[in-house]
């Protein structure tokens, strides 16, 4: 008796772990397509040398290199500090350097006509219009070309230069245009002898301060 109840419950048993089986079958395979779509690395040979042959990419793919193209790319901050803008600091760093000038010059009218040439964003324009003006702002700052008038009413304007060339300055370096409205030789000569770059006859014009820039290693 309990041999034909067995008999006749098996069928049924088999058919139910046939079941079981196929649907077992089936969440593996779906399970299995999911995964292959979240990861790109796991396409099939044919999808990567079809891509790899015709260039094609799936939709999906395009979405993301799209998005990707346009993300602004910062680092996090640290400690509170802001996040760097790395865009705008390679823009900084691209843009020209401006030139920064001081003009020691007394007399109004010579000092208004040159400081026009310097109206240029090229430069960072900045005047003394005496020696001891002159001195004090070279102590405090860093220049690129230093535009000297030899007569001061306080000094000497190549003793200045002389001065500062031999100096620990900050602008010990920096570069000497002699401004005079003489020809003499022998202040000429001085000028050499003090270091200066070039010497340019008043009133400065511009093509005279391209000239004088150029010697100094700077464009206008």
């Amino acid at each position: 008796m309990s041999q034909i109840k067995s008999n006749e419950i098996r069928p049924e048993l088999i058919e139910l772990q046939n079941k079981a089986l196929s649907l077992l079958n089936g969440f593996v395979k779906s399970t299995t397509s999911l995964v292959t779509k979240m990861d790109p690395n796991n396409a099939s040979i044919d999808e990567v040398e079809r891509v790899e042959n015709t260039g094609e990419t799936s939709l999906e793919q395009n979405e993301l290199k799209q998005s990707t193209a346009h993300h602004k790319v910062t680092t996090p901050p640290l400690n509170g500090e802001q996040t760097i803008d790395f865009e705008k600091r390679l823009r900084e760093l691209q843009s020209p350097q401006k030139i920064r000038v001081l003009l020691v010059e007394d007399d109004e009218m010579s000092l208004n006509l040159s400081a026009k040439l310097f109206k240029k964003s090229t430069f960072k324009f900045d005047y003394a219009v005496s020696g001891r003006d002159a001195l004090n702002k070279l102590d405090n700052n860093e220049y690129d070309i230093v535009f000297l008038d030899i007569n001061l009413p306080d000094s000497d304007g190549l003793s200045i230069a002389a001065q500062l060339t031999n100096s620990k300055s900050i602008n010990a370096d920096t570069s000497i245009v002699v401004l005079t409205g003489s020809h003499s030789k022998l202040t000429i000569r001085r000028a050499g002898q003090v270091g200066a770059k070039a010497y340019l006859i008043k009133p400065l014009r511009e093509s005279t301060l391209r000239v004088a820039l150029d010697k100094c290693g700077y464009e206008y």
